[in-house]
């Protein structure tokens, strides 16, 4: 891959809020994007406001008009989705998706960006690796291949071909479906996108194999603040503001909980919070336990 080929990169999400305008700023100070690579790829099926700029609606609408399977929730579940309407409104040799709450530390935007400039593949993905029967997505895409693959996707890379290659063979997946009832288990884009490409050969890279001189941490479980993935080294997932970390705190401290993690939950969660903020944590919790505090 060479500089002089054009790059197009599209922020996947469904609320315009401080974290999208947060990403288009990152992206622009990395200095490999100009404002005309950056574009905003919105899921319209709630009711929030468009942005004050150009965008690209998704909506059920739409996917169908594409020929593919418009799910419940396919925001969330067909990140691809977003990206078949970004190839369609821009023609590029390489296409980035990033979501909102992937956050970059101490400069790491710019070491990313830059490195990724030299290293050519059809899909780039942290994890992407051959999945068993143990991952949650696993039986979705067993369905349609004998071996299944995933990858993380909060950000991903594909060349042209690649995107079309994905869109041809989501849209032969739906044909059966449309106008029917939809499958239990249809594939999302993790399990989808590596799964397909591997399956054709086309070149397939986990960026944790390569040198890139930082670390990703991606993840569900473990959001952290905004404010300190700035002070760390590396790109984070989910990164999120104290507003977004409070609304989504207990959920993920049930999770935590259950999945015997609790102490790694509550040093990353809290990380950088002001005493107050702390207060304010732990006073929910209470109130959701209805446990009062002793005295004493």
């Amino acid at each position: 891959m060479t500089t002089t080929n054009k790059t197009a990169i599209g922020i996947r999400f469904h609320r315009y809020d401080d974290s999208v305008k947060q990403t288009v700023d990152t992206l622009l100070q990395s200095g490999c994007f100009k404002a005309s690579d950056i574009h905003l790829v919105m899921d319209v099926s709630s009711s929030h406001a468009l942005p004050p700029r150009d965008v690209i609606p998704l909506s059920s609408e739409k996917i169908r008009s594409m020929g593919l399977l418009a799910i419940e929730q396919y925001g969330w579940h067909c990140g691809d989705y977003f990206l078949y309407a970004l190839r369609e409104k821009a023609k590029a040799d390489y296409y980035w998706l990033i979501e909102p709450d992937v956050a970059f530390g101490k400069g790491a935007e710019k070491a990313f960006f830059s490195k990724m400039r030299d290293i050519a593949c059809d899909y780039a993905a942290f994890n992407h690796t051959e999945k068993d029967a143990s991952w949650a997505w696993y039986k979705g895409m067993r369905q349609f291949s004998d071996k299944v693959y995933g990858s993380a996707f909060p950000i991903t890379r594909y060349s042209a071909k690649a995107v079309d290659v994905l869109y041809q063979t989501r849209k032969a997946h739906s044909q059966p479906f449309q106008d029917k009832k939809p499958p239990s288990l249809w594939p999302n884009d993790e399990s989808f996108v590596s799964t397909t490409l591997e399956n054709v050969g086309l070149h397939c890279i986990d960026l944790h194999q390569q040198s890139l001189c930082y670390s990703a941490k991606f993840g569900t479980l473990l959001p952290i603040l905004r404010s300190a993935a700035a002070t760390q080294s590396g790109i984070f997932h989910p990164a999120l503001s104290f507003d977004e970390m409070k609304a989504k705190f207990l959920p993920k401290l049930d999770i935590a909980i259950r999945s015997n993690r609790v102490d790694e939950f509550i040093e990353r969660a809290t990380q950088d919070m002001s005493p107050q903020q702390l207060k304010d944590m732990l006073a929910l919790v209470i109130k959701a336990h209805r446990v009062k505090p002793q005295q004493g």
